[in-house]
Parts: C-alpha cells; structure tokens; sequence
C-alpha cells in the first residue's frame, strides 16, 4: 500500500542543498523538486545552494561570504513573501 501523502498537497516549499563540491548539492536539488511537485506541493521555482560548503561557513555559522549571505536573504525573502499571498 502506498503511503498517504495528501499532507504534502500544495505546501509551499524551498529547497536548498549544501556540498562540499562545486556545485553545492545543484543535482540532488533538482531531483527533490521534481519529486517534491510530484507529490504536490508548491515548489518555489529558485532554489539556493551553498557550494564548497566546507569552506561556506564562518565559525559561529553565519556566512562566510557576503554575497552567499546576500542570495540567501533574497531566496528566503522572496519565498516569504510567495507564503504569505498564499496565506
């Protein structure tokens, strides 16, 4: 039998992936969006990846770069404000 995943229907969701490589989690990323639509939730169309992610961090967490820091204020800002008109 197939798991009930009608809590999932039209949630709103961000995805975001972190990796030690180059391309901080891109693919692995773009597989969970697909799966995620396809259990029916709103998948907000960017999604924020950290790249190098060893390196990506300052020791109390914050970004180490400013622009990563800046691209993640406006991720999270614009997928604040989708939530909210969806409210």
């Amino acid at each position: 039998k197939r798991p009930d995943l009608s809590c999932y229907a039209s949630k709103p969701v961000l995805v975001s992936s972190a990796s030690p490589g180059a391309f901080g989690g891109m693919r692995a990323a773009s597989h969970l969006r697909t799966l995620l639509a396809g259990i029916g939730c709103l998948v907000f169309p960017q999604i924020f990846v950290v790249p190098s992610a060893l390196q990506a961090f300052s020791e109390d967490g914050s970004f180490a770069n400013e622009t990563l820091s800046e691209r993640a204020d406006q991720i999270a800002g614009a997928f604040v404000q989708l939530v909210d008109k969806l409210s």
